[in-house]
C-alpha cells in the first residue's frame, strides 16, 4: 500500500499539473480574443522593428506556453524524457526572458539615446536566463513509474538538498 508521502507526492504533482495547464489556457484564451484586433492592426504590415519585437512577443510566450504543457510528463523511456527535459527547459527559458529584456533595451535606447544604458539594461534584463540555465547544470531528468518524467536535482547542487 502506498505511503502517505506518496499519495501526498502524486496529488501535488497533479495539481501542478493542473495549474500549467490551466495557465496555458489563459494565455491561449487571451491570443484567441484579440487576435481579430492584431489582424485589424497588422493587415498589412511592414517589416520593422517595432513589428518583428510585437510578433516575438506575442508568439514566442505561445509558442513556449503550448510547449510547456505537462503532456511530456506522461513520457516513460528515460532518453526521451532527459531529452523533453532539457528542450523544455531551455525553450522555456529562452521565450520567458529574451524577448522582454530585448524590448526593455530598446525601449530605454530610444528613450535616452545612450547605448551603454540599454546594454545594461538588456544585461539585467537577461540575466534570470543566465542563472537559470547554469542551475540547469544540477537537474537531471528521472522516470518515475507513477509521475512519469520529472526532475531531480543532483547530489552537487550547491545550497540544494537533493529532490
Amino acid at each position: 500500500m502506498a505511503s502517505e508521502q506518496t499519495v501526498a507526492e502524486v496529488d501535488a504533482s497533479h495539481a501542478r499539473s493542473y495549474t500549467v495547464v490551466s495557465a496555458a489556457m489563459m494565455v491561449v484564451y487571451n491570443h484567441v480574443i484579440t487576435i481579430h484586433e492584431e489582424v485589424a492592426q497588422y493587415r498589412r504590415p511592414k517589416l520593422s522593428g517595432a513589428f518583428v519585437i510585437y510578433m516575438a512577443n506575442r508568439y514566442l510566450v505561445l509558442a513556449g506556453v503550448m510547449y510547456s504543457l505537462p503532456f511530456w510528463l506522461y513520457v516513460r523511456a528515460p532518453a526521451l524524457c532527459a531529452a523533453g527535459m532539457l528542450s523544455i527547459n531551455t525553450i522555456s527559458l529562452v521565450t520567458m526572458y529574451i524577448p522582454p529584456a530585448v524590448f526593455s533595451a530598446l525601449r530605454a535606447w530610444v528613450l535616452l539615446r545612450s547605448i551603454p544604458v540599454a546594454l545594461v539594461i538588456l544585461l539585467c534584463s537577461a540575466s534570470p536566463l543566465v542563472v537559470n540555465a547554469v542551475l540547469l547544470h544540477w537537474v537531471a531528468a528521472a522516470v518515475d513509474p507513477v509521475r512519469g518524467c520529472i526532475a531531480r536535482g543532483t547530489s552537487s547542487m550547491p545550497g540544494h538538498p537533493q529532490l
